[in-house]
């Protein structure tokens, strides 16, 4: 499944998995009504995938509470975007945090806290496995 964002200004836009080609990102229009149709818009050139593998594939994203800032995740890392060059669709990433330290078998989600620091989620790949959750400090995005 894709990975929906919201940002505080109310903007929902919808990041794909890059299951099957490049990492898009879409825009949803500002006039949405129940009930009615509507037509996403591709927001700059998808991001070209580095390799097509299991690891690279977006799997969640977040907005900052303060609008700055996009991450997205994927099994073995969060890439963090300015909003407003992502939005502009630059994909030159502003940092990235490798998470293979934390071993996840399937890293799966990313949130925001309200001071900007982050929490990871992982699926436990298996009955036998357990999940993972970790808070993260960061520092420089302060």
């Amino acid at each position: 499944a894709e990975s929906l964002v919201a940002t505080p200004d109310g903007r929902l836009y919808v990041v794909t998995k890059g299951e099957t080609g490049a990492v898009a990102l879409y825009r949803f229009p500002r006039d949405m009504r129940p009930g009615t149709s509507v037509q996403l818009e591709r927001v700059g050139q998808p991001r070209e995938s580095i390799k097509s593998t299991r690891n690279d594939r977006v799997t969640d994203a977040a907005a900052s509470p303060q609008g700055d800032w996009i991450v997205l995740r994927t099994n073995r890392a969060l890439t963090f975007y300015r909003t407003t060059a992502l939005m502009a669709g630059d994909w030159r990433p502003a940092h990235v945090v490798d998470l293979a330290e934390f071993h996840e078998p399937q890293g799966e989600g990313v949130t925001f806290a309200s001071d900007n620091s982050i929490f990871v989620a992982g699926e436990g790949g298996g009955k036998s496995s357990a999940g993972t959750f970790a808070h993260l400090s960061c520092t420089s995005l302060r």
